[in-house]
């Protein structure tokens, strides 16, 4: 198998497993045995049933995570109850990104910043230049800011970019995927809630 096979596999079974293991938390199940149901979740989401694993159905239904969603889902399973404020920075920068990428790569301006991500020639140096500035200011962002979550996520998703440890070449697909977009849509809300509720 390939990196970009075990990644994407890997990635819906992290996916599964960090699922169970809310629903089981939220069942009240002690968080040490959840915790193993989770793993015994993803060890067996590997296992042939019919010729195909219960990954490759989930991969075909999700296609590949991004490495984002990934740290996310890691996160998730090793610190299920604490709520990280540093995933607010995560969400609200996902769902801004989704929104300027996803609409514009289906025709509805004539600029196509998600086709900016295969960072080559085709549409001059501007795009490779105002991709790359781009991660440079959010990375620096993130460690003035000391949140130390969104600076992994770029430093991961830009290492994994250069190793071309995923199918895809499109950098914007090592930042974020749709999945991640829609459940940062979701958090949008919840963070504004929350953040009036401080006031």
């Amino acid at each position: 198998m390939t990196p970009a096979t075990i990644i994407g596999l890997s990635g819906v079974s992290l996916l599964l497993s960090a699922v169970i293991l809310k629903l089981l938390l939220i069942l009240k199940l002690p968080l040490n045995q959840a915790r193993i149901i989770a793993v015994l979740v993803f060890i067996a989401s590997f296992m042939h049933v019919d010729g195909y694993s219960v990954s490759l159905y989930l991969r075909g239904l999700f296609n590949d995570l991004s490495i984002t969603t990934l740290c996310l889902l890691l996160l998730v399973l090793y610190r299920p109850q604490v709520q990280y404020i540093q995933n607010r920075s995560v969400f609200i920068l996902t769902a801004l990104a989704g929104l300027l990428l996803y609409p514009f790569a289906q025709g509805y301006s004539p600029v196509d910043p998600y086709a900016w991500g295969y960072l080559n020639q085709s549409h001059g140096m501007t795009a490779p230049l105002t991709v790359t500035a781009l991660l440079l200011l959010l990375a620096a962002y993130a460690y003035i800011k000391q949140n130390t979550l969104l600076l992994t996520c770029i430093l991961l998703s830009v290492i994994t970019w250069q190793l071309n440890l995923l199918e895809s070449r499109n950098i914007w697909d090592y930042l974020l995927d749709p999945l991640l977009w829609f459940y940062s849509l979701y958090q949008l809300p919840v963070i504004v809630f929350k953040h009036i509720k401080k006031l």
